[in-house]
């Protein structure tokens, strides 16, 4: 069975869309990646999750609007509208949302340092403390 004109261009406007959603997914992990260096292993795994989840938008994807079939014009409107946000929005926005994120990095290390200090304090008085009350209880 044929898709009717307005299934196909029902799946047509969806799939730009779905070439939005494909380049925030994008857009995250290169703005991470370019606050934080990360190495081989790391940048093999998240290229491997991100592979894995575009393929299965796409899947889905097919299976609800093109019934299961890969459609030329869906992967053509997909691949404009990544490229479109890509190289006007992205370029602008990343630069931006990875000095947000090198910010909360810095904010957190900021605080899990404050926090590993007060917990060695807590330590160190507790082990004091009850150091002093069992000698007493050995006498």
């Amino acid at each position: 069975m044929e898709l009717t004109t307005q299934q196909q261009t029902t799946a047509f406007l969806w799939a730009f869309v779905l070439g939005a959603v494909i380049e925030v997914i994008y857009f995250i992990i290169a703005s991470v990646r370019a606050a934080v260096p990360p190495d081989k292993t790391h940048i093999f795994i998240v290229d491997l999750l991100f592979m894995l989840s575009v393929s299965c938008l796409n899947m889905l994807y097919a299976i609800s609007q093109t019934e299961g079939k890969v459609r030329l014009y869906v992967i053509f409107a997909e691949t404009l509208s990544f490229v479109a946000l890509y190289f006007t929005l992205g370029r602008f926005l990343k630069q931006k949302f990875a000095k947000l994120v090198l910010g909360i990095i810095t904010i957190y290390n900021g605080q899990t340092k404050k926090a590993v200090k007060k917990y060695i304090q807590m330590s160190s008085y507790f082990k004091q403390k009850y150091g002093t009350l069992h000698r007493k209880e050995k006498k």
